[in-house]
């Protein structure tokens, strides 16, 4: 009898190493897996962030100044003047200053390594931005324009003037007291506190259960199946504040735009809105596509694995 439970102890001992070896391999694949699907499916947004940047440089100087002015009468109507705004409007030229020089050394260098290959100075400022990811050297360059919520600074550079309102429409919702002003609090506090890749990794913890001999599932099993089944759902639904947040943005710019625009540049500012939106949607569908796809690559690795113990077992 003291041999048999020995052996059970053994048995279980056993079980239970090879099942932590199989959930962490499958969890670390999964996790992989996730990182190659959404990697991907986000590679989708760099033929528009191109179409952003040639239609706020295909505006002439003329048409840019009259941009400028209705960005200003913008920021003048909604009374972000008053409420301390500031506005940083970058030049090229601006790479020449030497402070600005050294904290962009990154992205000079990379700039310098890739010109014997792309020559297109727009495609390189492109790559450049997104290998480093350095916003003073992507607004510098005017291939991405921002707002800085925290101190309340819009920044954008004299050829990507196009996107200026979108960004003051983010700033007219951080100054506002407003359901808007909640949704930019949760989208900040997701981002922040990376909720998401830690919704994708206890997801990756879960494991689907089965009701055995009759015996219902408890609450916590019943959970982790839920979790476990939606996960991809999970994760997009948690980029929703995201969406909602830059489409408003892009609701209010064209609000104050389409007043005072002539209808030729209204329309590019209409065009840069709704690329831009579309790559954030393109980032939500591989949010939600990628955490899908965690979880059958990281079942499919945790089974094989514990077949193969299964097998030598009974080998």
């Amino acid at each position: 009898m003291n041999v048999q439970n020995i052996n059970n102890s053994q048995y279980k001992q056993n079980e239970l190493y090879h099942n932590i070896i199989a959930q962490g391999a499958g969890v670390a694949g999964g996790y992989v897996a996730k990182s190659a699907i959404t990697g991907t499916i986000k590679t989708a947004s760099f033929p528009l962030g191109y179409k952003i940047a040639t239609n706020a440089r295909s505006v002439n100087y003329a048409d840019n100044e009259i941009l400028l002015s209705a960005f200003d009468d913008m920021l003048t109507k909604s009374g972000l003047k008053d409420k301390g705004i500031k506005v940083h409007l970058f030049n090229i030229s601006a790479l020449n200053n030497a402070d600005i020089r050294k904290r962009c050394k990154k992205a000079l260098e990379y700039d310098e390594q890739l010109k014997p290959t792309i020559k297109n100075k727009l495609l390189r400022d492109m790559f450049v931005a997104d290998r480093v990811k350095d916003p003073l050297y992507s607004h510098i360059v005017g291939v991405n324009a921002g707002y800085d919520r925290i101190n309340n600074i819009i920044n954008f550079a004299d050829n990507y003037i196009t996107p200026a309102a979108h960004e003051a429409g983010h700033a007219i919702i951080n100054n506002a007291k407003s359901i808007g002003k909640a949704i930019d609090n949760l989208r900040t506090f997701v981002a922040a506190k990376r909720i998401v890749p830690a919704a994708i990794i206890v997801g990756l913890l879960t494991r689907p259960h089965k009701e055995e001999s009759g015996k219902p599932l408890t609450k916590l099993q019943r959970a982790e199946n839920t979790i476990h089944n939606n996960l991809g759902f999970i994760a997009g639904s948690l980029t929703l504040p995201c969406l909602i947040n830059e489409a408003q943005a892009s609701f209010i710019a064209e609000k104050y735009m389409k007043p005072v625009l002539p209808k030729n540049l209204f329309k590019k500012v209409v065009k840069s809105n709704r690329l831009g939106l579309a790559t954030y949607l393109i980032s939500a569908i591989a949010t939600g596509v990628g955490a899908a796809g965690a979880v059958k690559v990281k079942d499919n690795i945790s089974a094989k694995i514990k077949s193969h113990f299964k097998d030598a077992k009974t080998a």
